[in-house]
C-alpha cells in the first residue's frame, strides 16, 4: 500500500471521527509490517546482543560512577560563543542561499570588517 495513500486514510478516518485507522483496518498491511520489522530488529535479552568490537569501545563514554568523564569530539582551545542576534532577513536569506556553512562565512566577514585576523579552523 503506498504511504501517502495511507497517510490520507488515516487523516480522512480522524476527520470523520471513525476511530483509529488500526479499529477500521485502513493499514492493516501497513501496521503488520511495522510490527515484524520491529520484532525483527529488536533484542530483548542482553545476552543475545552482539559483541562490542574494539572499535566500538575506543568510541564509547566513558563514567566514573554517575559522572560522564569523555564524551563526542574533544573541546576546542578556542570555543565560539553562542548568542542571539538579530539580523536583517534579506542578510539571512542572502547568507543561507550560498549554502551548508553561511554562519561561517557570516564570521569571516564580521572578523575582516572588525580588522581581526582569520581564524583557524581545527
Amino acid at each position: 500500500m503506498n504511504v501517502k495513500k495511507v497517510a490520507s486514510e488515516r487523516a480522512s478516518i480522524r476527520a470523520k471521527g471513525q476511530g483509529s485507522a488500526k479499529k477500521t483496518g485502513a493499514t492493516g498491511a501497513l501496521m503488520a509490517e511495522q510490527r515484524r520489522r520491529r520484532e525483527n530488529n529488536t533484542w530483548r535479552d542482553p545476552d543475545d546482543a552482539p559483541e562490542w568490537t574494539a572499535e566500538q569501545f575506543e568510541r564509547a563514554d566513558l563514567y566514573h560512577g554517575d559522572k560522564l568523564i569523555r564524551a563526542g569530539r574533544p573541546r576546542s582551545a578556542n570555543p565560539k560563543l553562542a548568542l542571539k542576534l538579530r539580523i536583517d532577513p534579506d542578510v539571512v536569506e542572502h547568507f543561507r542561499a550560498t549554502g551548508p556553512g553561511w554562519q561561517t562565512r557570516i564570521n569571516d566577514m564580521l572578523r575582516k570588517a572588525a580588522k581581526l585576523p582569520p581564524r583557524k579552523y581545527e
